[in-house]
């Protein structure tokens, strides 16, 4: 049975419902981009009359503090209010004000990177227009550029136009590429995903949605895949539906790919190999040969994974001891598992050879931007030993937000990704975690995979290897590590769940309870979309979603 117009049509609902979910607010189209280098030097602000300030808003992208002084007149002189000493990647830097003024002095006192614009607020929150500015320094022109851009203030700053999490590393690698400089910001994972990033930015500007936008594309091309490969484990159009509906309304998917990083590209790639091998897989278990062009297209997309992080190689090791599984134990006329893999011996000595071809051309493919900016062969062979290094030098340290392996499961260290307290008791904030119905259940139907599997029912078993292989090596790292490295495993649990439940849609009586399932599934994205998306709430909702100590909203 082949996919066929339903299925499409099916699909398409899904990936274009789930895309407007995900592309929306995502992030400003234009923010303030020319910028004022900062030295030693005093300006000084003429407002739009006499006002009550709350703060000022400083837009930076400096990776040394800007030290400076607020000061409002006093007299003939100016006597100091509030001090700024902080630092950030296209991050509003808030100093609270409180003083009722028409004039404000800023005093730089150290060099230090750029700022793009100031903005001013009134203490009823509204933007308090700026009517000139003026240095102490003759013929500083370009301080007119702190103020030219006033309509790209977002008042109050949210995520919609400041960086979150690690795109400070991620964003600023993929503006290096684009501008043939050293990608010295991010050099602990392999190109390919800030190269993606890159292209982002390239399509659709230097801003928040430029350079996330491609990882929502990326999360919607996720469900044609996952229900191809539900409807190729468990041969119906309910089991393909669910996984795919699971996956679109889990919560780590949808956090994940609207940050500027790089993970869902790695997802992605991961999901589109295992479809590939799982389709040899089951050729194998019946007792065919294996099927060296889905090898081979699964090894160009695993290469492609392992081309975003290396942690791609997880499930590498799992598919192969599924490929000897199958090959040793599928249905076959010969009885002798020894005899079986003696005829596996040519498969394996031809993959083996594959494996590095394939993967060198492909890995090392994405490092040819790297040698364009004038780094020689030498040069990438020394990043890679500089990679291993970084990440086998971290050691155990501790991370606020880091969690341990074990814990991922039972979503019990959330990773919050971004946070900012605004006026009146409301909240932005965005956390990584998983949807609790499919988490949890999926936890119990991967247990159950993995005992279906023991008696060779082989959809479960490929399921539960695979699961056991992409998690249990992060049991043998010491260094810290985040829920974010269990995102391979949500379609895993996706599919997982489906197969559990998936036969109920054809049972008389029983398909309400798949209804349930979905609804309950799809009413907890709704409760949770606030802290999942940075929607602006009041702070009291997020508390009534502090179902355990550790979840960070």
């Amino acid at each position: 049975m082949k996919l066929g117009k339903k299925d499409a049509a099916i699909i398409a609902t899904i990936s274009v419902l789930y895309f407007i979910v995900a592309a929306y607010n995502i992030g400003l189209t234009e923010i303030p981009s020319t910028p004022w280098r900062v030295k030693q030097e005093t300006l000084f602000l003429t407002l739009d009359g006499n006002t009550t300030i709350d703060a000022v808003y400083l837009y930076v992208n400096t990776d040394v503090n800007v030290t400076a002084s607020l000061s409002t007149p006093r007299g003939t002189g100016w006597a100091d209010k509030v001090w700024i000493n902080d630092h950030g990647y296209y991050t509003w830097l808030c100093v609270e004000f409180g003083e009722t003024t028409d004039r404000i002095r800023m005093h730089f006192y150290l060099p230090a990177g750029d700022i793009m614009e100031i903005a001013v607020v009134a203490a009823d929150g509204s933007q308090v227009g700026i009517k000139s500015i003026e240095s102490d320094t003759p013929g500083d022109t370009d301080i007119a550029r702190l103020v030219d851009e006033q309509t790209l203030f977002e008042n109050p700053p949210t995520y919609r136009s400041e960086t979150m999490f690690d795109e400070e590393l991620f964003v600023r690698s993929a503006q290096q590429y684009l501008h043939l400089q050293e990608p010295s910001a991010e050099a602990t994972h392999p190109p390919l995903g800030k190269l993606i990033i890159a292209a982002g930015i390239a399509l659709f500007g230097f801003n928040p949605f430029g350079w996330r936008i491609l990882g929502v594309v990326f999360a919607a091309l996720m469900i044609p895949v996952i229900y191809a490969l539900g409807f190729a484990l468990f041969k119906t159009r309910a089991a393909a539906t669910i996984a795919a509906t699971l996956l679109a309304l889990d919560f780590m998917p949808f956090a994940m790919s609207r940050v500027g990083t790089v993970d869902t590209y790695l997802i992605f790639f991961i999901l589109l190999s295992t479809l590939f091998f799982y389709l040899n897989y089951e050729r194998m278990a019946g007792g065919s040969k294996p099927d060296y062009r889905l090898i081979l297209l699964g090894l160009v997309c695993f290469s492609l994974a392992f081309s975003v992080k290396w942690i791609a190689i997880f499930g590498l090791v799992g598919e192969a001891a599924l490929f000897l599984i199958a090959g040793a134990y599928g249905s076959s006329p010969v009885n002798s598992v020894t005899q079986r893999l003696r005829a596996l011996a040519k498969p394996i000595i031809l993959i083996a050879c594959l494996i590095p071809a394939v993967g060198a051309v492909v890995y090392f493919g994405s490092f040819i931007p790297y040698a364009a900016i004038g780094h020689s062969p030498s040069d990438i062979w020394a990043a890679q030993w500089s990679m291993l290094g970084y990440h086998s030098d971290m050691g155990a340290y501790f991370h606020p937000n880091s969690s341990n392996w074990y814990e991922w499961p039972m979503m019990l260290g959330p990773l919050w990704l971004y946070t900012r307290r605004l006026a009146g008791g409301m909240l932005s904030t965005i956390s990584a975690m998983g949807n609790p119905v499919l988490w949890w259940l999926g936890l119990c139907a991967i247990i159950v995979s993995l005992v279906d599997g023991a008696k060779k029912k082989w959809p479960h078993l490929f399921l539960g290897v695979l699961y056991l292989a992409q998690l249990l090596p992060y049991a043998l790292i010491s260094r810290y590590l985040f829920i974010y490295h269990y995102y391979a495993e949500v379609p895993i649990i996706a599919l997982a769940t489906a197969g559990l439940v998936h036969e109920m849609w054809y049972k008389p009586g029983q398909r309400r309870y798949i209804v349930i399932l979905i609804a309950a599934a799809a009413a907890l994205f709704a409760v949770f979309y606030p802290v999942i998306s940075g929607q602006i709430i009041p702070e009291w909702y997020s508390g009534y979603l502090h179902w355990f100590r550790d979840w960070r909203f």
